[in-house]
């Protein structure tokens, strides 16, 4: 398009060059130059943990954004299209909607229009990413939905767009230490001094996770698997106040850090028991 070309030259164990050529371009005189100590905001931990719904047909670009969040605490949902995005949002009310605006069968604004016309779910924010939009376009979107990013979306981009409807974690007091060969969960005081926020709902959450993640995890133990898992155990104990969903999940983190792949099988092997000490210890 821009009628250019490009090279490659490599050689095994020695490295690649990578040439662009522009012959029709020709050099801009622009010499301002970035402020010193300028560095782009990418901390994804500085929000308090929350659950967020991502939207595209294509795969490639939610997996762009899963890996940003890829280490963090907050909990991703990911839909191929508008329809799947509605019922998802419906079940997990989350706390912001990543929205594709061209996808097959329902775009993002027939989307975003129902989720805003449903009293359940018009309160969630959403952003709309697209790589291609019209001026007219981009304002009927902007009427609809509450923020507007272009692809390919940066990281820095999409935390400046986050700051607008997400709240900044406070500094944690303390952080939850377990040595990596503890596979005793709930048995202290601490632990059962306090029944979990809408006990009901995360023991849902966690039998859902059980038939459906845990089932095929405890098989394979693949390492994003893993990482996504404990991601939604962390998410969930700090939302319903659980310590001892909180001592497991530190302790697979801990293990998985590690990479102590003795202990952590036997760890994750434990987890339909979490479901059952978490009741006997509400009641």
């Amino acid at each position: 398009m821009m009628g250019g070309i490009v090279t490659l030259e490599s050689e095994l164990g020695q490295g690649s060059i990578f040439t662009f050529v522009f012959p029709e371009l020709s050099l801009g005189n622009d010499t301002t130059e970035l402020p010193e100590h300028s560095s782009p905001d990418d901390d994804l931990n500085q929000f308090a943990p929350c659950t967020i719904l991502v939207v595209d047909d294509v795969d490639s670009n939610r997996q762009l954004i899963q890996g940003y969040f890829a280490q963090t605490h907050h909990l991703l949902i990911m839909a191929e299209d508008g329809e799947e995005a509605i019922r998802l949002t419906q079940i997990h009310q989350p706390d912001l909607i990543l929205l594709d605006l061209r996808m097959p069968r329902m775009n993002g604004c027939e989307t975003a229009l129902h989720l805003k016309n449903d009293a359940r779910t018009q309160h969630i924010p959403i952003i709309i990413l697209t790589a291609s939009c019209q001026k007219e376009e981009q304002l009927e979107v902007e009427i609809i939905c509450q923020g507007f990013l272009r692809k390919p979306v940066s990281r820095s981009a999409l935390i400046t767009e986050m700051k607008k409807y997400l709240q900044i974690s406070p500094p944690r007091a303390q952080q939850y230490e377990l040595p990596p060969d503890n596979l005793h969960f709930g048995n202290s005081d601490k632990a059962a001094s306090k029944i979990p926020i809408n006990l009901t709902e995360l023991l849902a959450k966690i039998r859902q996770e059980e038939e459906i993640v845990w089932i095929t995890l405890r098989k394979t133990l693949e390492m994003r698997e893993l990482q996504q898992f404990i991601a939604r155990l962390e998410v969930w104990s700090q939302e319903h106040q659980c310590q001892i969903l909180a001592d497991y999940a530190n302790s697979l983190k801990t293990q998985l850090d590690a990479f102590d792949w003795q202990l952590l099988p036997q760890t994750i092997e434990k987890f339909p028991s979490i479901r059952q000490q978490i009741a006997k210890n509400s009641y």
